[in-house]
């Protein structure tokens, strides 16, 4: 096949494994990821709350603050309404598998039409460590931003704004509404787009510096105007969190150097498996970023120089507009030694940062003079790994699916509008929030939503309407290590249902003895699974409500 034939089919091929890469969602019936169940149980109290006059809502309430984590559980909670959780998280899923591959690819084909291929970089990204934290929000801003960038670079200089300016400021309000940090990235992406033209056009134009001035003013001017409302909507979000305590906690320089090197980003399940991958994958990108460096220099030196100034002219060749994109990466990649890992506003921000810094350095590489068959040839590696690595996931995704069914089976057994205890006695911390599957299709209350407790998500608990929930005579203050939410001004009322994942009976401490005294003289055991077991409250008439 010669290379023009490739060249016209390459479009067919990407459909192909657009489509091969929603192979892991489809090969299990839940897709458990470690905040997947949180997210789809919280889209059904959402619908709850918005559209039935539901007793649930003496325990949640909608969250009126004006939050950006609102997008993934919004495309939950409608699916929810005339679907089962788990195939309205595969419609989410597969939105997202779909438009992320597609976006980036739009935006690498804005910025360098000819060396597409290597947008094939996206496929393993897809399927990053934070799809398997179950940051659903922050994955799909991702996708906003692309669009955003392509949307924004393919039109900078069109004078008729009208248009341009509602699609701007569309996408910038999704984008918010996503996430707030991948916000923050794409205005500081756009400003760096700015930043280098500009930089080039003052250097190599022989336009008047006052004209330069006053067009990237014009330039500046509607990217603020198109962003205003997000832009106040996180000031207001943001600042007021910043005066409080957020215990700030850094990974150590050899952790952060080590997580780059080896690219852990596509690190989903075993580190120490997933590896002999996630190398190899560092290794192609360390060759072609070397194959780019070689390929700036050789650009520069061929360029025939008249100018006194060698120096000035060295300078003034080497900088090229495409640079915003390296100038990106090099910007995240100092955040990613800079800011803490996590403090009471999020968590896991290393990762994140060293997701979008790969994502920077393969936009600037896709603008670089690489070859299309060395392109090509990359790609192909690209794809063979992520292949790989994807086989291996899917291995572990069906271990992991099972627990999920039965936990979700479990609901089957409780009353719609009871409340339930969850106890994890799993050592996996993979099934931190897997209590939750059993409330994803039901009206149930579970006492463990951490987005309830974080105040960065759409529900919250109602503190005045809670009732005084005891676990037989034990208030939550009276256990360590479990906790549930209760108002001690209100109404007594015992717990309904207790829901242990894994095995309490092999726990020997203080604590454990207190609960399953409580459970033998209190709980009656009505359903057991490979995975858990279910207790009801012996004395139970009807809700607590």
């Amino acid at each position: 096949m010669t290379i023009e034939k490739l060249c016209k089919s390459e479009q067919y091929f990407f459909y192909f494994f657009l489509l091969l890469n929603l192979l892991p969602v489809f090969s299990v019936k839940f897709f458990p990821t470690v905040d997947s169940p949180a997210h789809l149980y919280n889209a059904n109290i959402i619908n709850e709350l918005l559209f039935k006059k539901s007793p649930i809502s003496s325990f949640f309430i909608l969250n009126s603050e004006i939050i950006p984590n609102w997008i993934s559980h919004i495309v939950l909670s409608f699916f929810s309404l005339f679907l089962p959780g788990f195939i309205a998280e595969k419609v989410l899923l597969t939105l997202y598998l779909l438009a992320l591959p597609v976006s980036f690819r739009s935006l690498v084909k804005v910025i360098s039409p000819g060396n597409y291929y290597l947008s094939y970089i996206i496929f393993p990204l897809s399927y990053s460590t934070l799809l398997l934290l179950g940051f659903y929000n922050f994955s799909i801003a991702l996708i906003f931003m692309f669009f955003t960038l392509s949307v924004y670079i393919r039109n900078e200089e069109d004078k008729k704004s009208g248009k341009r300016f509602a699609g701007m400021f569309f996408l910038f309000l999704l984008t918010y509404f996503s996430h707030i940090f991948v916000f923050i990235i794409l205005i500081s992406a756009i400003s760096s787009v700015l930043l280098l033209n500009f930089v080039v056009k003052v250097i190599r134009s022989n336009s008047s510096f006052p004209k330069v001035i006053t067009e990237y003013f014009r330039k500046i001017l509607f990217v603020i105007l198109a962003a205003i409302i997000p832009l106040i909507l996180f000031a207001a979000y943001y600042f007021p969190r910043q005066s409080g305590n957020l215990f700030p906690v850094y990974q150590s320089y050899s952790k952060l150097l080590l997580m780059l090197k080896d690219f852990h980003a596509v690190i989903m399940y075993n580190i120490n498996l997933e590896e002999k991958y996630s190398k190899k994958l560092a290794y192609i990108t360390l060759a072609l970023l070397l194959i780019a460096i070689y390929q700036r220099i050789k650009l520069i030196i061929s360029k025939p120089n008249t100018e006194n100034n060698k120096i000035a002219a060295i300078i003034r060749n080497s900088i090229q507009p495409t640079d915003s994109w390296l100038l990106m990466a090099l910007m995240v990649l100092f955040l990613v030694f800079k800011m803490p890992d996590s403090n009471t506003m999020g968590g896991f921000v290393s990762i994140r940062l060293s997701l979008l810094f790969f994502m920077m350095l393969f936009l600037w590489l896709s603008t670089q003079k690489i070859s299309i068959p060395v392109s090509a040839f990359f790609a192909g590696l690209i794809l063979i790994l992520h292949f790989l690595l994807m086989n291996f996931n899917i291995a572990s995704l069906r271990e992991l699916n099972k627990i999920a069914i039965d936990c979700n089976n479990a609901s089957g057994y409780i009353r719609p509008f009871s409340t339930v205890l969850p106890i994890n006695c799993s050592e996996n911390w993979l099934h931190v929030h897997y209590s939750n599957y059993i409330g994803i299709d039901k009206p149930i209350v579970v006492l463990e939503n951490y987005e309830c407790e974080v105040g960065y998500f759409p529900v919250k608990w109602n503190e005045k309407e809670l009732p005084d929930l005891v676990l037989g005579d034990l208030h939550s203050y009276q256990l360590n290590g479990i906790r549930w939410r209760s108002n001690i001004r209100n109404k007594l009322a015992p717990i309904d249902y207790i829901f242990v994942l894994d095995n309490l009976d092999i726990r020997v401490d203080s604590n454990s003895n207190k609960v399953r005294n409580i459970i033998d003289k209190q709980y009656i055991k009505i359903y057991q699974n490979a995975s858990c077991k279910l207790y009801e409250y012996r004395k139970t008439t009807g809700a607590n409500f």
